[in-house]
């Protein structure tokens, strides 16, 4: 796990109490957590003062605005922190009504931030306090943690797949796009051994959904024109029209072809591999096709490119998102 959490701290800083409040409680609703709390008043720095809390703030991991005194920097510095993580509310427990005597409105939370889950605290040897926020910091907390936890396997994983060799990489990433469609896996064509593709279909009403996964071993222009025409001519032309001859009520074809690789592979090369494609916003392309052999059928292509795949994982997560879209996985 990487270092401490950091924890921006935007409070009336040179209050006598405020400071007390920082240094003998912050630590108590701190404590079992690795957590380093951050003020701007006490990082070295020869910098524009504002230009550095901007810094801090978008450094940090969560913040903390305490609005005792009702500071306008601390609800400047909390606003501008909501834009970039998530922010804890604390406040003395006066603030939370209005007095008489408080002409200049010192000692209030102000109208647009008294809906939010301020947590009080009622004096400095208020116990319930620490507990209190350290409960919540917990809260805000456990997704961070959780993003660096899958971060750091990530890393762990991309550095195993990358000491292996080109084939073994290949054959990993094969392995783990046909266990992602092993529900409605059908076997691969024999006839091509290296880069069979993994096939699968699947009907809905008058509309055969098809999903072909092709591996390239060496992502360069020729490989992926090659991976084009046998796409089509093969694929489609043998394997699918076999599918509509079994099933003479099928309308059209909706198909998708995912190719992932290790290695580069950019969208200029997928679109000059197939001419008269309409980009997606998704990154891919659209392809449309007139027939299949001798049956007017129309086919919608959807084509998408995953290069640069860092590890099976990484194949699993970027191959799932599109796969859940076309319906072929939950």
């Amino acid at each position: 796990m990487r270092g401490r959490l950091k924890c921006f701290i935007a409070m009336a800083i040179g209050q006598p109490e405020t400071e007390r409040w920082f240094e003998k409680v912050l630590p108590k609703a701190a404590k079992g957590l690795a957590i380093q709390f951050r003020r701007v008043d006490r990082v070295e720095h020869n910098d524009n003062i504002d230009t550095k809390i901007l810094e801090l703030i978008k450094e940090s991991d969560l913040t903390i605005a305490d609005l005792t005194f009702a500071r306008p920097s601390v609800y400047f510095e909390a606003g501008y922190a909501q834009r970039v993580g998530p922010v804890i509310y604390t406040c003395r427990a006066d603030h939370f009504k209005s007095r008489d005597d408080d002409v200049y409105q010192n000692f209030q939370v102000h109208f647009d931030l008294k809906m939010r889950n301020i947590i009080p605290w009622k004096s400095l040897t208020d116990a319930a306090f620490p507990a209190k926020l350290n409960k919540r910091i917990v809260h805000v907390i456990r997704p961070i943690l959780a993003v660096r936890q899958a971060e750091e396997q990530a890393g762990l994983e991309a550095a195993r797949f990358g000491a292996l060799s080109e084939m073994a990489k290949y054959v990993a990433l094969r392995e783990t796009a046909r266990s992602l469609l092993a529900r409605r896996l059908h076997y691969p064509v024999p006839r091509y051994q290296r880069d069979e593709p993994v096939l699968a279909w699947y009907r809905r009403r008058e509309t055969l959904h098809v999903v072909a996964l092709w591996g390239l071993a060496h992502a360069t222009p020729s490989d992926v024109r090659l991976t084009a025409n046998l796409h089509f001519d093969i694929i489609l032309n043998s394997e699918v029209s076999d599918l509509l001859a079994e099933k003479p009520t099928i309308r059209d074809v909706r198909c998708w072809l995912l190719m992932y690789s290790p290695n580069p592979l950019s969208d200029s090369m997928l679109r000059k591999s197939w001419l008269h494609s309409v980009p997606l916003a998704n990154g891919g392309i659209e392809v449309t096709r007139s027939h299949i052999r001798q049956r007017n059928i129309p086919i919608r292509e959807e084509v998408h490119v995953l290069s640069r795949v860092r590890s099976e994982g990484d194949l699993t997560r970027r191959l799932s998102a599109i796969l859940k879209e076309t319906g072929f996985i939950a």
